[in-house]
């Protein structure tokens, strides 16, 4: 039987290798993503790209046909803009060869499909499995707030408290609840890549799964069988904590001396030494050089792009980002900080939690299609992905760090639970790699279960516990 609680748990992380994280007492933060030319000039022409087509329907994203109006005289198509991503040498057979380290080698993994190219389907999923669909998720367009969310200092129900009480929790927390019968659908309007961004920056980082959490509950969707019992309030009791552990994380992160520079900055400085010649950075006189001498139509509708919305320019290169119009305020890289993070770790939970391993979960509408819960919550996290991309204000490494490290949030968590119920479980998911996760746990004496983790349908070590060379997460001990 269960020997205590969520709230009750406590945490503690040390570094691969030994050292501990003295003032640290959840998570390590992990250092900037160390990126070679190749790779520096491919992320910021991925962020050039999502820059051009922020105007496109999240759903035309995969469309090579699909028309990116650059200025009043200028039109592309998103397969011309592939074919300048091309072009670079970080997506070429070349790079693959070059005795690149795991890390590296999996980040340009994350953006080729299986014939080793880039194609816009796996832009537009943003390094997620390829069974991840594309477009909008069911999860954002159901999006709605029936209060103001927003409050830190509520009380945290427990475990075994009543789903009312959940539910204004929720109301409070991130604004999240139930529609009554016969409510109109009040989600978002999304046209346009940047009518996501601006719903992203006034919506709490856990409302959107919070939301779906509620919905898939009221409709009656099972939990996992393997987990002997467990109730609406166990689930809530894990995404509240694992929000907590990932907006703690993604602070540290933003905090940290070696942090990547925004793209707002690195951009600025690519356009000053294309238009004035070589300055004091070395490696960004490469990257500059790099992105005129493979991708120059890039870079020139990039130009065409910044003067036909901010007016005449001070540079003869303006590759700025964001692009906005002129007199705009664009968004802070703050306003997304968190929401990744907070979202792949909501989303390992609810994929884990619920029964979605054997059939789609239904989770709106009165008489709807099912709903596959697991596959559109990936979506929804490549959509936030996405929405940090338009913005301007992340790399695509970043993304995928994120995205990972919420993960590993959850999943250590899971893992925390399950023994300390010291009841047997057994629940699967599908990571964000498409591998098959199992979790299972036995229950021993002495208070303390045991739980183990297969992947693909062998025995692993948790994530992270195995002694990393440089700081990251690693497991709950």
């Amino acid at each position: 039987m269960r020997t205590g609680t969520i709230q009750e748990t406590r945490f503690k992380v040390i570094e691969g290798g030994g050292a501990g994280c003295s003032g640290l007492p959840d998570l390590c933060p992990r250092p900037a993503p160390r990126r070679s030319v190749a790779e520096q000039a491919a992320e910021m022409a991925e962020l050039f790209f999502f820059g051009l087509v922020q105007d496109l329907h999240p759903d035309q994203l995969t469309d090579p046909h699909a028309q990116v109006r650059i200025d009043r005289r200028t039109s592309v198509s998103l397969h011309e803009l592939l074919c300048e991503l091309r072009n670079l040498p970080w997506y070429g057979a070349a790079a693959a060869g070059r005795g690149l380290t795991s890390d590296v080698a999996a980040r340009r993994a994350a953006r080729l499909n299986g014939d080793d190219q880039l194609v816009l389907r796996r832009l537009a999923i943003l390094g997620l499995h390829d069974d991840t669909p594309t477009g909008l998720s069911s999860l954002v367009t159901q999006d709605h707030a029936v209060g103001p969310g927003g409050t830190i200092d509520i009380p945290l129900p427990g475990r075994d408290a009543p789903m009312s009480r959940w539910l204004g929790w929720c109301a409070a927390r991130s604004g999240a609840g139930l529609r009554l019968p016969g409510q109109p659908p009040t989600g978002p309007t999304v046209s346009r890549c940047t009518d996501l961004v601006r719903h992203l920056q006034r919506t709490p980082p856990a409302r959107i799964f919070h939301n779906a959490a509620l919905a898939a509950l009221a409709r009656g969707a099972a939990l996992s069988p393997g987990l002997n019992g467990w109730r609406g309030g166990d689930l809530f009791a894990l995404m509240a904590e694992a929000e907590r552990q990932a907006i703690h994380l993604s602070l540290l992160q933003a905090g940290r001396q070696d942090r990547l520079t925004r793209p707002a900055v690195t951009s600025a400085r690519l356009s000053v030494a294309l238009t004035t010649g070589p300055g004091t950075v070395p490696s960004l006189d490469a990257v500059a050089e790099m992105l005129n001498d493979h991708a120059p139509g890039l870079v020139h509708w990039m130009t065409l792009a910044n003067r036909a919305r901010r007016g005449p320019q001070r540079t003869e290169v303006s590759l700025f980002l964001p692009l906005c119009p002129a007199g705009t305020l664009p968004p802070l890289p703050a306003d997304l900080a968190l929401h990744l993070t907070v979202a792949a770790a909501l989303a390992t939970l609810v994929k884990a939690v619920f029964d979605t391993v054997p059939r789609p979960v239904r989770i709106a509408g009165s008489r709807p299609a099912e709903v596959d819960l697991a596959r559109q919550a990936d979506l929804a996290v490549a959509n936030i992905a996405l929405a940090r991309l338009a913005s301007g204000g992340y790399y695509p490494s970043e993304n995928l760090r994120d995205m990972r490290a919420g993960q590993t949030i959850a999943l250590r968590l899971l893992r925390e639970v399950l023994e300390t119920d010291n009841m047997p479980a057994d629940l699967g998911l599908t990571d964000f790699d498409g591998q098959a996760l199992r979790l299972r746990a036995v229950d021993r004496a002495g208070g303390r279960g045991h739980a183990m983790l297969s992947v693909n349908g062998e025995i692993r070590r948790w994530p992270q516990s195995g002694g990393a060379p440089h700081p990251h997460l690693t497991a709950v001990v």
